[in-house]
């Protein structure tokens, strides 16, 4: 097991050098380094956890996997900040102990327009507190001026997910649930 930590540790230490896909860190608190990394190939987060003998699990495929996604090391966990149709979306991950598997405990977005169909600002969602908080923007019809609008804090149920069944699919669903949200606010100004 020693042997095989090792190896783990020196691969990884190589990869993270030339590479901003690769996190190596102790994300389960078992003091054992765990790993997860971008696979280009697959489009796949792959991710080895001590807690799991470093079974290597994945995330679902993602469609729209771009050079540009990055893993960034939090506090607690990572976050994935991956770009997807001119919207930035940035996935906080963290070890979930109860289901011994990284789970996703936020998400924010930011978007820039100039068309008042589509948000323009930003919005974050956190998984324990089920709230949306989003701080907007929109063009005046009349004066032409971007305008901030009113911070919206709301609920938002959304079923928790783990890294294994997580992908860009997820990402856009939730963009869908979002723009409806804003479709709403923003034709209570007109």
């Amino acid at each position: 097991m020693k042997v095989k930590l090792f190896i783990l540790a020196f691969y990884s230490i190589l990869q993270t050098l030339f590479a901003n896909d690769v996190i190596v860190k102790d994300f389960d608190g078992d003091n054992k380094l765990d790993k997860v990394y971008i696979n280009h190939t697959s489009n796949t987060i792959i991710y080895l956890l001590s807690s799991c003998d470093y079974l290597e699990k994945q995330s679902l495929s993602f469609s729209k996997l771009s050079k540009d996604t990055k893993l960034i090391e939090t506090k607690n966990g990572f976050k994935l900040e991956s770009n997807i149709d001119n919207i930035l979306y940035s996935s906080y991950f963290k070890f979930n102990k109860e289901h011994k598997n990284l789970e996703l405990v936020g998400i924010n977005r930011k978007i820039k327009s100039l068309n008042n169909e589509f948000e323009n600002g930003e919005s974050s969602y956190k998984f324990s507190t089920q709230e949306l908080v989003a701080k907007w923007n929109y063009i005046n019809k009349t004066t032409k001026e971007m305008v901030s609008m009113p911070t919206l804090k709301t609920k938002l149920i959304l079923n928790k997910v783990h890294l294994d069944a997580f992908n860009d699919e997820f990402l856009i669903k939730f963009a869908e649930k979002i723009s409806s949200i804003y479709k709403t606010e923003i034709s209570k100004l007109d």
